[in-house]
């Protein structure tokens, strides 16, 4: 995975573990089960990615909710 200055993400490429498991799980040959089993694979190891990438750089900004005075009546 490459970050690049303007902070998007490219040249992903997943793990030969991960590939592996893909290839062993049961579809029985449907292409749509095998879609949504490499779909699923693939978005949690982002997902672990991502969660990854936002520690190095610093967690997520927490914002104090903003305090508005009264509007007068």
């Amino acid at each position: 995975m490459v970050l690049h200055d303007d902070l998007a993400l490219k040249s992903l490429r997943f793990g030969d573990a991960l590939i592996e498991e893909a290839d062993q799980a049961d579809d029985g040959d449907d292409a749509l089960v095998r879609l949504e089993t490499d779909f699923i694979l693939m978005a949690n190891a982002l997902s672990d990615d991502i969660a990854r990438l936002m520690e190095w750089l610093g967690g997520e900004v927490k914002q104090e909710p903003v305090q508005r005075e009264p509007s007068p009546a």
